[in-house]
Formats: structure tokens, C-alpha cells, sequence
């Protein structure tokens, strides 16, 4: 059954292609449009400043210093054994 399905569904983008001006062929190769920016959703405002509070306030010449700790605490949990 799942080839059928596949089948169908090359059929419908197949079928959908030449009412779309955002695809082309030109010397038998495939061109696509870029897209455009989209807005950004409402949340991310929210979520970007709620990750920008967990995240370390770091001058740039700590960045060597984080790096390394974050990197050993990293290895020393994946050491540990599961409870």
C-alpha cells in the first residue's frame, strides 16, 4: 500500500506544478523562487527574552573559560550512570 501513497503524492505535487509561478524549468533543470522573510510570531518576542535570562552574561574573553567548563560538565554527566 505505501507505494501507492507515494505514488499519489508525486501525482498531486506533479499536478500542482503548472499553476504554481514559483516553479520553473528552464533548460531542463528545476528553479525554485526564494522565499520571502515571514512574520515573526507573536511568542517569540517572550521566548527570546526567556532564553536571554538563562543564558550566562559572558565577556567575550571568558568564551575559552565557559567553553571549558561547560564542556567538562558535559562529559562528566554523560559518565555518570542513569538512577
Amino acid at each position: 500500500m505505501w507505494p501507492s501513497a507515494l505514488e499519489g503524492a508525486y501525482a498531486r505535487v506533479l499536478d500542482g506544478l503548472g499553476a504554481n509561478t514559483a516553479v520553473q524549468f528552464v533548460s531542463g533543470r528545476l528553479q525554485l523562487e526564494k522565499l520571502g522573510p515571514i512574520d515573526e510570531p507573536p511568542l517569540m518576542k517572550e521566548l527570546r527574552s526567556l532564553v536571554d535570562d538563562m543564558l550566562p552574561r559572558v565577556d567575550f574573553p571568558e568564551l575559552p573559560e565557559v567553553f571549558d567548563r561547560t564542556r567538562r560538565e558535559i562529559g562528566r554527566s554523560s559518565h555518570e550512570p542513569s538512577p
